[in-house]
């Protein structure tokens, strides 16, 4: 076993999903072949380092978690901020009065008048003060996990 910081850790995360997603495919689609064609990959063989590479994987991801348990809470908080800023962005801020579609195929139109809670400047601002919450926490993990370190044989 060797040690390596967090950080490698889930750089070695990403890149063992993507290994097991090219090797998934490799199985699903040589399977079958025609009788007078041969594969190009051993399927048995193939599936055993799938296996191989979803048990590293599992130990991986344990290894990762146990490591993460002081700073959990800021991962859920980061998490929880970058679902909230995406809902603020989808917020819609109209205001005054505007033509709309109107009648069972939007052929028509007529003018409406509207207002709303939250103005465009105020989901602005919002938008504003969670980015900042989400870099600061950010920053905050990218320290724990250049510094932490665990230990998995790569």
């Amino acid at each position: 076993m060797s040690k390596i910081t967090l950080s490698k850790a889930l750089s070695l995360k990403k890149r063992l999903v993507g290994d097991i997603e090219r090797l998934a495919k490799i199985i699903i689609s040589n399977n079958s072949w025609r009788v007078d064609n041969e594969p190009e990959y051993d399927v048995n063989e193939t599936y055993d380092k799938y296996v191989q590479a979803k048990k590293k994987l599992v130990d991986l991801k344990t290894a990762i978690s146990a490591a993460n348990a002081p700073i959990q809470g800021k991962i859920f908080q980061l998490a929880e901020l970058k679902d909230q800023i995406n809902t603020v962005r989808k917020i819609e801020a109209k205001k005054g009065k505007r033509l709309e579609t109107v009648g069972r195929y939007g052929s028509e139109s007529a003018e409406f008048e509207f207002t709303c809670a939250m103005g465009r400047k105020t989901l602005d601002e919002m938008t504003t003060i969670l980015q900042d919450g989400i870099d600061e926490l950010q920053a905050d993990l990218d320290a724990f996990n250049a510094n932490t370190q665990i230990e998995f044989e790569i």
